[in-house]
């Protein structure tokens, strides 16, 4: 069996796990919490991302929209995090064994990847927004494959 397999049959059979997987309502609170949270932080990134691209918020400067979001979007980051660890904790074998799962975590990485490409000024501002927009649509799309495949 290989060790992440093994890992997640080991979650899979942890109290936590199996609490949330059995709970009536646990899964179902948590999982609105991981799709408001998506909803909070999407917002947030396509505000900036459209702003980068000088379709909205024009009159503000960018460095000025960016900085007031950036806490915010933080926050929404962290609501995501913990409630999808929350999720992936009550069904670690379904995600193990999902690929939009893993396709989801690897489109997460790259977002996570070009939004430091950026924040370190190695690549032009609007590609940057206009590949975060299609990382997160992409993202979002993934993520609700999860519960179909």
């Amino acid at each position: 069996m290989p060790p992440l397999l093994r890992f997640c049959q080991l979650l899979n059979d942890t109290a936590w796990s199996t609490a949330l997987r059995e709970s009536p309502w646990d899964y179902y609170i948590i999982g609105g919490a991981h799709l408001l949270g998506i909803a909070w932080w999407g917002g947030l990134v396509v505000i900036g991302d459209l702003r980068l691209l000088g379709i909205a918020l024009r009159p503000t400067p960018v460095s000025q929209v960016l900085d007031q979001l950036r806490p915010w979007k933080w926050a929404a980051f962290a609501v995501v995090a913990l409630s999808g660890a929350l999720l992936a904790l009550s069904e670690p074998l379904d995600c193990y064994r999902s690929r939009s799962f893993w396709i989801s975590m690897a489109l997460l990485a790259l977002f996570g990847a070009n939004a430091a490409v950026y924040r370190l000024r190695i690549s032009p501002a609007r590609l940057a927004a206009c590949i975060s927009l299609f990382l997160w649509a992409a993202l979002v799309f993934a993520g609700r494959a999860i519960a179909f495949f």
